[in-house]
């Protein structure tokens, strides 16, 4: 007997809340140990919603002017989630937290089952590696997404609920600018992009559109808005010169050693090709692609180019059956820009930092192939079982690729974990004996761990992060050069 379109969806949507809500329990379970989580996400996070303040814990120089000019909000929301659930552990959530708005607003607004906009985030590797990490990327690049099919939705003709898809819209675009710096440029151009469409699908309430973005666009932009009041540069603390931009950081990205010196649009179309991406790292993929630094590879890929060039050729076939309104020929134009403008940017080869752009991709083809199989199109069946399966291969052999690493479960407690690193209590005990002021000089992120929160046999003390000895206060304990720690059984 088969089942009922309907029946069909809530099976789909079945699976896809059961995949979304076992990966919040992994990610949950496990603790992100790696070097951006330590350094800076968990330090933020802490600092900006009172589980720490200066008198626990001072910033080195350089994580002190990002802490300063960086957007606030994915911090707040760690910290949120540390104090809810009691344990920095729970700062790694806010990557299923992202998932599933993204996924819970594509089945309400497209009507796709639950499973297909999750498996997005399985399927392509650069954000696979980041289902169980404490990263701002998938956050970002989710909330995006959802701005620019929100956008689209807006759009669409005929489209009942389009005011509530316009605000859905600038609200995701807020959440995303407020929480990487790199989306201050990309999010303002978004905004402009999609304003003249507005303009032009709108024509008679151009009025309203304007109020509604005239209200809202300070909300979105609120972090770049508040470094231009304070700083006089809406992207401190990086300077740019061209703009007498001041700041004390200038933008940097290692290129690789695979694209040469050649033109970042051609660095960024490589590593979406993955050039020698698999080469040099021990598991296929890493969560930045950041392995064997000045190999061949570095930085490369993430994108899995069977599925992106499956993802591309189902798009031209679909767009080849259906019929385009001028609007909707704009539209596709001005992703196109945005795509553009992002192969021009510094770091554009690092795809985790941009990839929106594979979100966006599949997402399409899920809506185009749906929109097919509703007008029952001879040939909607045949590319919709090829794409399905190509995305549920990708997932698979990303998966295999990793070991499974971030689909399985690590559960240790925060307790434990320290309690592995064997040296940091010992060192503590030592400093402290010494000294209320413990001063870290290390070139590693892990002067977190060494907070007296995490402490509480010990009389209270503060950590102070810096670079440099001569940087130490005087009269405090130093703790600098790392003892190789005993291998635990």
């Amino acid at each position: 007997m088969r089942l009922s379109s309907r029946t069909q969806l809530l099976i789909v949507d079945g699976i896809g809340g059961a995949v979304l809500l076992t990966l919040a329990v992994f990610a949950f379970l496990g603790f992100d140990q790696s070097w951006d989580a330590l350094e800076y996400h968990l330090p933020y996070a802490a600092l900006r919603t009172g589980i720490l303040t200066s008198r626990d814990l001072v910033l080195q120089s350089g994580l002190q002017f990002r802490y300063n000019g960086f957007p606030a909000l994915i911090d707040i929301v760690q910290g949120g989630l540390w104090r809810l659930f009691g344990t920095p552990k729970a700062a790694a959530l806010v990557t299923p937290l992202a998932m599933a708005g993204f996924a819970v607003y594509v089945r309400c607004a497209f009507r796709i089952g639950l499973l297909w906009p999750v498996m997005i985030f399985i399927a392509v590797p650069t954000l696979h590696t980041a289902l169980n990490a404490a990263y701002v990327d998938l956050w970002t690049n989710a909330f995006f997404a959802l701005h620019l099919a929100a956008a689209f939705k807006t759009l669409q003709p005929g489209e009942r609920h389009r005011k509530a898809h316009l605000i859905i819209s600038l609200l995701a675009l807020g959440v995303a600018v407020n929480a990487k710096e790199q989306y201050y440029v990309l999010g303002g151009l978004s905004l402009g992009l999609y304003g003249l469409l507005l303009m032009a699908g709108w024509k008679a309430e151009r009025l309203r559109v304007l109020l509604v973005i005239a209200v809202l666009a300070p909300v979105a932009f609120a972090a770049p808005l508040k470094n231009l009041i304070v700083y006089g540069n809406p992207i401190y603390p990086m300077a740019f010169a061209a703009l007498d931009w001041e700041g004390p950081e200038k933008a940097y990205f290692s290129p690789s050693p695979s694209t040469g010196k050649a033109p970042r649009p051609v660095r960024y179309l490589l590593s979406q090709m993955e050039l020698d991406a698999l080469d040099e790292h021990k598991r296929g993929y890493s969560l930045d692609q950041g392995e064997a630094e000045g190999k061949l590879g570095y930085h490369m890929g993430g994108s899995s180019e069977i599925l992106l060039f499956v993802t591309v050729v189902t798009l031209i076939l679909c767009l080849r059956r259906v019929h385009l309104s001028r609007l909707q020929k704009a539209e596709m134009g001005s992703f196109a820009i945005l795509v553009a403008v992002v192969s021009c940017f510094p770091g554009s080869i690092e795809l985790r930092y941009f990839s929106f752009v594979e979100i966006s991709l599949i997402l399409a083809d899920l809506c185009l192939l749906k929109h097919l199989a509703h007008r029952h199109d001879a040939y909607s069946e045949g590319l919709s079982a090829g794409f399905y399966a190509t995305l549920m291969g990708s997932a698979l052999f990303v998966g295999f690729l990793t070991g499974f690493a971030h689909l399985t479960p690590h559960p240790i407690s925060f307790e434990r974990m320290i309690a592995r690193r064997k040296t940091i209590n010992p060192e503590l005990q030592q400093a402290r004996a010494q000294s209320d002021t413990i001063c870290y000089v290390r070139w590693d992120p892990d002067a977190i761990l060494y907070v007296d929160i995490f402490h509480p046999d010990l009389p209270p003390y503060r950590v102070v992060e810096v670079l440099h000895r001569d940087e130490c206060p005087a009269g405090s304990a130093i703790i600098d050069v790392p003892q190789k720690p005993p291998v635990d059984p």
